[in-house]
């Protein structure tokens, strides 16, 4: 079971380095915005990719 799906992770990493905020109401509801910042800012601190994020957090 993962918190975040890959693609999530892939947006919200691509999203912060470029600055894009492009808003959508389709599909899946987003993920809170605490756990979004909490992946992002390990992902920064570690330099750690996807797969080792989702071990950590499980």
């Amino acid at each position: 079971m993962s918190i975040v799906k890959y693609e999530s992770f892939l947006r919200w990493v691509r999203v912060k380095e470029q600055g894009s905020t492009r808003k959508t109401k389709v599909g899946r509801p987003k993920v809170a915005e605490d756990i979004q910042k909490l992946v992002l800012r390990l992902h920064e601190e570690t330099g750690d990719g996807y797969t080792l994020l989702e071990g950590r957090l499980k």
